[in-house]
């Protein structure tokens, strides 16, 4: 969710993360990306999801909510992680790869360009996607995790595009 949310099952309090409120006053923003366990005591259920969201422009939920077996929801959430934290350490492994060839090699700018973008990347993972640094300071705030996430995307296309600019991606044939 985009802010803050709770969700009610069949009446009970299952989860929540932040205080949704009615006003933009009365609202206390969280990330809390979770898997969330009942046992239905009919074979309906009734699900209420409360969220308020009046600090980003794009509210309700933005990942689809899956209902299924514990254990095969608690899968899907760990693969997503372990797929998370492969990417994290690939781009990581490259960004430090290419910093210690600028310094290194110091005519190589274009080196020290890519290093800065694999930075800013691995940055932008760990903030979308799982959102792991929720798991990491979970008392993170919400308005730099959202700064992060935006600065990481804006910063990080100029950074590359410097890049193939230095590494001669532009060059027309005349």
């Amino acid at each position: 969710m985009a802010a803050a949310f709770s969700v009610y099952v069949n009446g009970k309090h299952l989860t929540s993360a932040g205080i949704p409120g009615k006003t933009f006053d009365t609202t206390v923003l969280q990330f809390h990306p979770h898997v969330s366990d009942f046992n239905p005591d009919s074979d309906r259920l009734d699900v209420i999801i409360q969220v308020s969201n009046f600090h980003h422009r794009k509210g309700g939920a933005w990942e689809v909510i899956h209902l299924g077996l514990l254990d095969d929801i608690r899968a899907i959430r760990q693969n997503a992680l372990y797929f998370n934290f492969f990417l994290l350490g690939s781009i990581l492994i490259m960004g430090i790869y290419h910093i210690g060839l600028f310094i290194l090699r110091k005519k190589e700018k274009c080196a020290l360009y890519f290093g800065i973008y694999c930075f800013l990347i691995a940055a932008r993972s760990l903030v979308t996607g799982e959102k792991y640094i929720i798991h990491l300071f979970p008392t993170f705030d919400w308005e730099a995790h959202m700064k992060i996430a935006y600065l990481t995307f804006y910063i990080g296309v100029p950074v590359f595009a410097d890049y193939l600019r230095r590494k001669g991606a532009f060059r027309v044939l005349v």
